[in-house]
């Protein structure tokens, strides 16, 4: 229903003239009426050559027209001409109508003029209709609002002329040379579409869909766009399937939209046409038919549509229905933005953004979104803030960035209020206010954005916004896996696999972290690896397990290395094999990950799968301890008491085991810590055991 509601000229210039009785020419006129043109255009051309101006008129009209010989606009033209040079109105009108289409004569807006104003000068209300028109669009004269709506009430006044009606209702409801008036609009269409005027039933319907200067009423609306396309009117019929796609004022029904949008489609109206490609490529109401939906695309686009440029651009872009094509797609996209379609300069936009199809170039693209945010379109504010967020073509400035978010947020855009939601939270732009991380989540996932209801059961389940809730993080988790977000999958199994607030199920908590390894997901392959390994959930599968575990971790991911080092050390499993061991523990230490520092460390302190090294040990426990993992604390103690790896000092030793005891938790190994603080705090004098105690605060804190 967005389409122009302004007349189409060359459709309403044409107009229907009724004669009145003339006895010289009833025999045609009954000759006529019952369908024989031959007869009637003989006893028609024998007036008219005798110089009856009516006649001639009739004549052309039969050539105009091809009712008994073959269509002629030439020889309609002459016929007329010799008509209207007589005076006859109808005559004058008709020829005028020629002149404007060029059919016959060469197109002449200023001729047209002429004969439109002889012929209104005699009262016909279809010449002044057409005379306020040439003023309304500017053909042949300069674009004249007041003249337009002088002759369009002219035209009126003479008998209330429909096609009038229409047009000085368009005018009013786009203020052109009044003030705007939607319901005085209104009022002028309801006058025309009373008399039949289809494209005044066409724009009332359009006034009661938008419910300006009237109420919003489908039903109406539905009735009136019905009435229209009943008539032909491909606006018309456009709006009626339309209404029967979104089921507005008449019951949803696909397949009938898609008929009355081909009817539409087949008079080449380009809104019709994309239309009905779009329910060709959803399979709505029609088979599934890219081939179509390019088809009647590229009929709308070769009109000039910007739509269905931009529309084109996404098949190629995405593989349609056709090769993809980055390039032939940026083309379509260019074509489409090159007329301010706000989502071809979009779309456009992203290409530069991504160098796909096109060179990549932030500054081009940040062009592009801004001219498409400026016009309004969401996922144009959404992509220039994210654009200043990041200095992306444009100098950073996060306030700027958050505005133009929250622009698209306000029309309700779940990207964009996600993309808040994460810009409060990060802590990456701006110190992180995680009560308002938590409302835009909030916002966006009750839209149902997948990732932001992921992110949403985090802060509940970690009581980031808000107080710890480990119900709503379960509620949230589960719509986002629900619509196959791995991470939520995950994060799912993992609160029922712990029973973290919720009832442990084990079972169920394997069927999501399946879900999520089938994925790809490193965290879930190697979850669900160790569940298949001890059959937590799932029938035992060491071998299927491990298998899951070591594709996580060839993939880089620590924890997996780490378990394998680990399982291949302590024959968990597997057969021991202090060589894979080793290796797989080098991996995950050398990506910095704490605990395999720790047992790297401890490999070659007692010669584990490499060398015998108390000095290459005692580095790699500090590499650990320096990041905070107490068996690195713990195992720098024992060598340090010992003087291997480093001098022997019962101090730094007794500094180690208690800054270990302190950052252990309670089962994690605290008590053996706290055992050897306790062993060692009674070989040391006072003096020791201050400094011992001084220098254990110190490693707390990094300061080896």
């Amino acid at each position: 229903m967005s389409r122009s509601l302004l007349a189409v000229l060359v459709l309403l210039a044409l107009g229907t003239h009724v004669p009145a009785a003339h006895a010289g020419i009833a025999e045609g006129d009954a000759a006529a009426a019952r369908g024989d043109y031959t007869k009637a255009l003989r006893e028609y051309r024998a007036l008219a050559e005798a110089g009856n101006a009516e006649a001639q008129w009739e004549v052309g009209h039969f050539y105009r027209d091809g009712h008994g010989v073959p269509k002629n606009d030439a020889e309609a033209a002459k016929w007329f001409r010799r008509a209207a040079e007589q005076g006859h109105a109808w005559a004058q009108s008709d020829l005028g109508f020629l002149y404007l289409n060029g059919r016959g004569v060469p197109q002449d807006y200023l001729a047209a003029m002429k004969w439109y104003r002889l012929a209104a000068g005699q009262r016909d209300s279809i010449a002044a209709f057409n005379i306020g028109a040439l003023y309304d669009h500017g053909l042949g004269v300069p674009v004249d609002y007041a003249q337009a709506i002088d002759w369009y009430r002219k035209a009126i006044a003479i008998d209330g002329n429909p096609a009038a009606l229409n047009a000085l209702g368009s005018l009013f409801v786009q203020g052109k040379g009044v003030e705007k008036d939607p319901v005085e609009a209104v009022a002028l269409y309801r006058r025309a579409a009373e008399k039949g005027e289809p494209l005044a039933q066409y724009n009332l319907s359009k006034m009661y869909y938008d419910g300006t200067g009237i109420a919003r009423d489908y039903a109406e609306a539905f009735a009136w766009a019905q009435k229209s396309a009943d008539q032909g009117e491909p606006n018309g019929q456009r709006a009626v399937g339309k209404m029967y796609a979104e089921g507005a004022g008449v019951g949803q029904d696909f397949s009938k939209a898609a008929s009355w949008y081909s009817k539409a489609a087949q008079q080449n109206d380009p809104g019709a046409q994309v239309e009905l490609a779009q329910l060709y490529a959803q399979g709505r109401g029609v088979e599934t038919n890219y081939s179509l939906a390019l088809a009647w695309l590229r009929k709308a686009a070769d009109a000039g549509d910007a739509l269905a440029q931009q529309n084109i651009g996404v098949m190629y872009e995405f593989g349609y229905g056709v090769r993809q094509d980055f390039a032939e797609a940026a083309r379509w996209y260019r074509l489409s933005a090159d007329q301010d379609n706000p989502d071809g300069q979009k779309s456009l936009g992203m290409m530069y953004k991504a160098g796909t199809g096109v060179k990549q170039n932030y500054v081009e693209a940040a062009r592009l979104f801004r001219l498409a945010a400026e016009q309004g379109l969401a996922a144009g504010q959404m992509q220039i803030g994210l654009a200043y967020l990041n200095g992306e073509g444009v100098s950073r400035d996060v306030a700027a960035g958050i505005d133009w978010l929250k622009k698209a947020a306000a029309q309700g855009n779940p990207l964009a209020q996600s993309n808040l939601g994460f810009v409060y939270g990060a802590g990456q732009y701006m110190r992180p206010d995680y009560a308002e991380s938590l409302h835009w989540y909030e916002k966006a996932a009750e839209q149902g954005h997948s990732r932001a209801q992921g992110a949403l059961g985090y802060m509940y389940e970690k009581g980031i916004g808000t107080a710890r809730n480990a119900a709503l993080a379960l509620k949230w988790y589960r719509k986002s896996a629900e619509q196959g977000e791995a991470q939520a999958q995950y994060a799912l199994a993992r609160m029922l696999l712990l029973g973290d607030g919720v009832r442990k199920d084990d079972r169920e908590a394997a069927a999501w972290m399946k879900r999520a390894a089938d994925k790809g997901h490193l965290g879930a392959l190697t979850d669900f690896g160790s569940m298949l390994r001890y059959g937590m959930g799932v029938k035992q599968d060491p071998a299927a397990g491990l298998r899951l575990i070591e594709r996580a971790a060839t993939s880089g991911f620590v924890l997996a290395q780490h378990l394998l080092g680990s399982a291949y050390r302590d024959a968990d499993g597997v057969k021991r094999d202090f060589d894979k061991s080793a290796m797989w523990l080098r991996k995950a230490a050398d990506a910095g990950f704490a605990p395999a520092q720790n047992d790297l460390g401890d490999a070659y302190e007692n010669g584990h799968g490499v060398p015998l090294d108390y000095s290459l040990a005692t580095a790699w426990y500090r590499k650990a301890a320096q990041q905070g993992e107490p068996s690195g604390y713990l195992n720098l103690g024992y060598l340090t008491e010992a003087g291997k790896g480093t001098a022997k000092d019962r101090v730094r030793a007794f500094a180690w085991f208690a800054a270990a005891a302190d950052l252990f938790q309670p089962g994690q190994g605290k008590d053996l810590a706290s055992k050897e603080r306790d062993r060692l705090q009674k070989r040391l004098s006072k003096t020791d055991l201050a400094t011992g105690r001084a220098i254990a605060e110190a490693f707390k804190k990094g300061q080896f």
